[in-house]
């Protein structure tokens, strides 16, 4: 009769490595154990289930018939082992609240990632998931309870709630090849014949932005679109067009300038919305007033920039 069995999945596990490697050395290395620890491990189980499980010669080991039968229910246990730590890793996400947000395309600059970053931290049962989609759904997808937040672009829709509210001036990305990057600032009439790429037309900061272009005559072309933030900055760098840029006064992008509109500024202006009969819970309240705390930082940096 066995005595009281003190075995544990990581000594399974590693009898297991050994009946493929047939040796205690090459167990050692896949498992980062010494040969000596390999060695223990296994006397310990013969010791326990009171059978030898491998026959030792001077140069190679074999699995006994008792190591043979072991093999199948030790192969079975750590399976129903990992097969229980899925579950429960299952049971646990379902245990979690989950927050669903939407961000604009283009908006990562003027994402209060630290708001974000300290409400995941502080909230360990809610688990956020965010989306990013062209600026213009935004609002029907909170609207229609496809989110339960979102960072919308220039919000005017019924049933929205504001919570927070950032506004940045849309200044032009331009390649250093482009004589037009010598400028600090440029009215858009100057942009006559100039070819863009762009995130999309169909955008709200890229809608205004052709809007006000028509109002003075300005021919606009855009050449070339994409959802890919890095790829816009790097066809801009090689001088296919210009771009919209939205964020910091001094960003680090090699090859290209930044340069203000004159004249004519076009608002990007971001809101975190909900919808209107959204009743906040106490981690919500927090993430709003964390965001309003952030955007309003940005405002102040921003001014002691210029």
């Amino acid at each position: 009769m066995l005595g009281r069995c003190h075995m544990n999945i990581q000594n399974l596990q590693c009898f297991l490595v050994t009946t493929e490697t047939l040796n205690f050395t090459k167990t050692g290395e896949q498992l980062f154990l010494s040969q000596q620890g390999v060695s223990r491990v296994i006397n310990s189980l013969e010791k326990e289930l009171d059978v030898p499980l491998f026959v030792r010669s001077k140069h190679a080991l074999s699995l006994t018939p008792y190591g043979a039968a072991f093999k199948e229910t030790a192969k079975e246990i750590v399976k129903q082992y990992d097969y229980f730590l899925e579950y429960a890793a299952e049971l646990k996400e379902e245990n979690k609240k989950i927050l669903r947000l939407i961000i604009p395309m283009g908006m990562q600059y003027m994402f209060p990632e630290e708001s974000i970053a300290e409400f995941i931290r502080a909230n360990p049962k809610v688990r956020l998931q965010i989306k990013e989609i062209p600026d213009y759904q935004c609002e029907e997808a909170v609207l229609k309870g496809e989110a339960d937040f979102g960072f919308c672009a220039q919000t005017e829709k019924a049933g929205l709630k504001v919570f927070a509210n950032h506004s940045e001036n849309t200044r032009l990305m331009i390649s250093e090849k482009n004589p037009l990057s010598q400028y600090e600032e440029i009215p858009l009439e100057q942009l006559k014949n100039e070819k863009f790429v762009t995130i999309a037309t169909s955008n709200a900061c890229g809608y205004d932005f052709i809007k006000q272009c028509k109002l003075l005559n300005v021919n606009t072309e855009v050449v070339f679109q994409s959802s890919d933030l890095q790829l816009l900055y790097k066809m801009c760098r090689n001088n296919i067009g210009i771009s919209f840029y939205i964020g910091p006064n001094e960003p680090e992008l090699q090859g290209v300038r930044i340069v203000s509109i004159k004249g004519n500024p076009i608002k990007w202006d971001v809101s975190f919305v909900g919808r209107e009969d959204r009743v906040l819970t106490p981690e919500e309240y927090l993430l709003v007033n964390s965001i309003r705390a952030e955007w309003k930082n940005m405002k102040t940096a921003k001014g002691r920039e210029l």
